[in-house]
């Protein structure tokens, strides 16, 4: 079985650490992953319902770390930010990719680096972590 620890991967977690914390966030949320004990904190701003700004305390392994960063950089390449269903797709694309290998619809496309993690299961929660606690920190409102 190969690594699941590519180049991309690994730079891709370096990116992640000079992520900060936002000052004044709209919104801050907490995910733990029950597999490996990984944390995550986001801090999310919301300009018109939808997600324009991302920092997150990311205490992840190199696969949350990984994924924060793609995450984070997929909210700031977006013009006008990311809708909740937005989110919510990229989440589902993810979880196809790391379960059945499928390729990742064209929005979400900037995910593809994560998919050599598929093989190894017990790496899925932490790639998924980021999305969760961002959906976790969206108002009801």
């Amino acid at each position: 079985m190969t690594t699941p620890y590519t180049e991309t991967l690994k730079h891709l977690a370096h990116t992640a650490d000079t992520i900060p914390r936002l000052p004044g966030p709209h919104a801050t949320a907490r995910a733990v992953s029950r597999t490996c004990g990984s944390r995550i904190t986001v801090d999310l701003t919301f300009t018109n319902a939808r997600l324009t700004g991302y920092g997150h305390l990311c205490e992840t392994c190199l696969i949350g770390k990984a994924s924060a960063a793609l995450l984070a950089q997929h909210i700031a390449s977006t013009p006008n930010g990311i809708t909740r269903e937005h989110l919510q797709t990229g989440l589902t694309a993810l979880q196809a990719l790391l379960k059945n290998n499928t390729p990742l619809p064209e929005p979400w496309a900037d995910l593809a680096p994560l998919a050599a993690i598929t093989p190894h299961r017990s790496r899925h929660a932490a790639a998924q972590l980021p999305f969760e606690a961002a959906l976790n920190g969206w108002p009801l409102a």
